[in-house]
C-alpha cells in the first residue's frame, strides 16, 4: 500500500481570487508519471467528504496514488453541487509546468454534468490563440479517443500529421510524440505554431488542476 504524504501548500497559490466574493476553487489535481488513470479517477468517485466551512481550512493533502485532493472537499463535481450552484458556475482546466500555468481553458458549467461540461459548445476562453467557435475538431471531450482523455484535437493524418491543442494520455500510445515521459502525461502545443504534435513537439506538463468558480 502506498504511503500517504502530507504536503502543505500556500493557499493563495491554489485558491485563485477572481473578485471580492469569487474564487477558483480546485476540486481535482493530478500529477504526471505515477502510472494511474486520470480519467478513471475523475469519473469513478462515489463518496463525499464534508466540505470546509471556510477557504482558510483548505490545506492540501496528497494521496500519492493518483490525485491530490483538497482537504475536506473530495469527490469532485457532485459534491460541489451540494455546496455551490455549480450549474450556474464555470469550470477551469489548467496544465502546470514547474509551478507555472502553461495551458488553460474555461467552460460554462450550466446544465452539465461531470462528464459533458468539457466540450466545444461550453468553451468560454482559453490560453490558445487559435482556439474558438470556428475551430474544427475531431475530438473535444473528456472521454476522448481510447487512452487520450480530456482531448482537444483538430485532426488525424498519421502520427506525423496529427494536430491539436491539449490532452491527457492515460496510457502510452504508438506515436513518437507520446513517448516522451511516463503516464499519465499532460500534453499541449505552444501558441503561434500550426499545432502539429510531431513537428512542433508535444509539450509535457507536470500537473493538471480542475477548478470551479465558487462564491465565498
Amino acid at each position: 500500500m502506498t504511503k500517504l504524504f502530507l504536503i502543505l501548500v500556500v493557499v493563495c497559490i491554489v485558491v485563485q481570487t477572481v473578485s471580492s466574493n469569487e474564487v477558483w476553487f480546485p476540486v481535482f489535481v493530478a500529477f504526471e508519471g505515477n502510472g494511474k488513470s486520470v480519467y478513471d479517477a475523475w469519473r469513478s468517485q462515489s463518496e463525499c467528504n464534508p466540505l470546509p466551512t471556510s477557504l482558510e481550512q483548505s490545506v492540501l493533502s496528497v494521496i500519492s496514488e493518483t490525485v491530490l485532493w483538497m482537504a475536506g472537499i473530495m469527490q469532485i463535481y457532485e459534491c460541489m453541487l451540494k455546496k455551490y450552484d455549480f450549474y450556474n458556475s464555470q469550470v477551469k482546466v489548467e496544465f502546470f509546468k514547474n509551478n507555472q500555468v502553461v495551458a488553460w481553458m474555461t467552460f460554462n458549467g450550466r446544465n452539465t454534468d461531470k462528464m459533458n461540461w468539457f466540450s466545444k459548445s461550453n468553451l468560454a476562453q482559453s490560453s490558445f490563440n487559435d482556439l474558438g467557435s470556428r475551430s474544427t475538431f475531431n475530438y473535444f471531450s473528456i472521454a476522448g479517443d481510447h487512452q487520450r482523455k480530456f482531448y482537444v484535437n483538430q485532426n488525424y493524418g498519421g502520427c506525423a500529421k496529427d494536430q491539436g491543442w491539449m490532452y491527457v494520455l492515460d496510457q502510452i500510445r504508438g506515436c513518437p510524440y507520446e513517448r516522451i515521459g511516463s503516464i499519465p502525461m499532460f500534453l499541449y502545443t505552444k501558441n503561434f505554431t500550426d499545432r502539429n504534435w510531431t513537428r512542433n513537439m508535444a509539450q509535457p506538463a507536470d500537473m493538471m488542476v480542475i477548478s470551479v468558480l465558487a462564491e465565498l
